[in-house]
């Protein structure tokens, strides 16, 4: 399936293949990267911030993929406007922090992690609630697995590149988990391909044009795996993910059947299920040990907050494209909001 993707053209440079070149298309083009960057996040332009996401998305999956040589000027250069787009978009953002009732000790953080990831509002999300209870009709289902597709195809990789800034004593459990993304033993059921059953009753998608909150969610596990050097922020926003997938899942598969998809099909969503139950527990086990401040604790909980906010962001622009077509306006019933407890 093509993605179909492409940087802005104010960003778009002739091929760049020496130091000169290099030094002439990064003062054309840096320029141009700021301004756009300023109008996405200070000046909260919808249009602008639309085009960042894909800008990054481009930029991410070329370098994760290894699309351009890394060596090369060209890729130099990628890099250089991803800078400028990260650093804007983190400019203005304030860090989530812990706010305990009582002072600071590890199993008071790791309850509180704990109560934020499992209260978080995409555990109840108006797109999940809908779909297990009355699901979705073919264009929906389509679009729903299209992004999915978008944002999931490579999240091997970025467990396989988490591993390079984390201490060696807790590489196992990633390895781990990355070992069982592709599928153990068994190669024809590593999970890209797992996933790919899903199209089997409506068939593969020739191309796909992404929503781009389903590209803002690629960015943010890139930035937390491929391009953090801290690797607690990618260990508390993978294991928040983790720890809130199965019930997520539970609600997608039973949308997805009552959609009319073929349970035989489904195995993805079935296997993340219990799959992911062993996974987020290994992941918080993981956080104790590398818990020894509250600075760390700060740190876990950010990166676990804002991929959980990423993710959700994900579900509400599948649901805004959903809600014309359903005639759908108010929330679902059970869809509430739930709040952080402090401990």
């Amino acid at each position: 399936m093509k993605i179909n993707t492409k940087l802005p053209s104010a960003l778009l440079e002739a091929e760049v293949d020496s130091v000169a070149a290099f030094k002439q298309a990064l003062d054309r083009v840096l320029p141009k990267a700021e301004s756009l960057a300023k109008r996405a996040f200070l000046d909260n332009d919808r249009q602008s911030w639309e085009e960042v996401q894909e800008a990054l998305y481009v930029l991410n999956t070329d370098d994760m993929e290894r699309l351009t040589d890394p060596a090369s000027w060209q890729s130099i250069l990628n890099k250089c406007i991803r800078n400028i787009l990260e650093n804007i978009q983190n400019s203005g953002r304030t860090p989530y922090q812990l706010k305990l009732k009582e002072s600071y000790t590890c199993d008071r953080a790791l309850q509180y992690l704990y109560e934020a990831a499992t209260g978080h509002r995409i555990n109840t999300h108006p797109l999940l609630i809908y779909m297990a209870e009355n699901g979705l009709p073919q264009e929906v289902v389509r679009t729903f697995l299209d992004n999915y597709y978008v944002n999931n195809r490579l999240f091997h990789l970025h467990l396989a590149t988490l591993c390079l800034n984390t201490p060696l004593h807790a590489r196992h459990d990633l390895s781990t988990n990355l070992y069982d993304e592709l599928g153990g033993d068994e190669a024809e059921m590593a999970h890209p391909l797992l996933f790919l059953r899903s199209y089997n009753s409506i068939g593969l998608s020739k191309v796909i044009t992404p929503l781009a909150e389903s590209m803002f969610l690629l960015n943010t596990k890139a930035a937390f795996s491929h391009l953090s050097s801290d690797y607690r922020k990618g260990f508390g926003g993978f294991g928040f993910i983790e720890i809130t997938m199965p019930k997520q899942m539970r609600f997608i598969l039973a949308g997805l059947e009552r959609s009319g998809l073929p349970k035989a099909d489904l195995i993805f969503w079935d296997l993340h299920i219990t799959v992911d139950e062993r996974h987020g527990d290994t992941w918080f086990d993981e956080m104790r040990e590398l818990i020894t401040t509250e600075e760390d604790a700060n740190i876990i909980f950010d990166g676990g907050m804002r991929l959980l906010d990423a993710r959700a962001a994900f579900y509400d622009g599948v649901w805004r494209y959903a809600q014309p077509l359903l005639g759908v306006q108010s929330t679902p019933r059970r869809a509430v909001a739930c709040e952080v407890g402090a401990v």
